[in-house]
């Protein structure tokens, strides 16, 4: 293990250190696999992730979003033609309220 580095002071008993180069390496190929690193770790968190929900109806937006919902300022994504048409009407004749509670409950239930 001469020439290797480990995590010095994050080693729990029985853990073996583990840094993929050696002190001799050039700095570059350091900062390369430091890189190619967080690329994996975020590409596995968008992996993860959960499709955001159509603004009206809540059932996961296709991959390919073309229809929006202006709402507070906000343009909001919907899922097909029917909610965005149906998200409208409800604005237009003034209930807007119902989205305002709907997003303030699930803002509660996620907290």
């Amino acid at each position: 293990m001469a020439g290797m580095v480990g995590f010095v002071g994050f080693v729990r008993p029985g853990m073996v250190p583990f840094f993929p180069f050696s002190l001799d390496a050039p700095l570059s190929s350091m900062f390369e696999f430091l890189f190619r690193l967080l690329q994996r770790s975020a590409a596995r968190a968008s992996a993860t992730a959960a499709p955001a929900p159509c603004f009206h109806c809540g059932l996961p937006l296709p991959a390919k979003v073309c229809d929006r919902v202006e709402f507070d300022g906000v343009a909001r994504s919907v899922c097909c033609a029917a909610c965005a048409a149906v998200a409208q009407a409800v604005i237009a004749a003034g209930y807007g309220d119902y989205y305002t509670e709907r997003l303030r409950l699930a803002e509660d239930t996620n907290a």
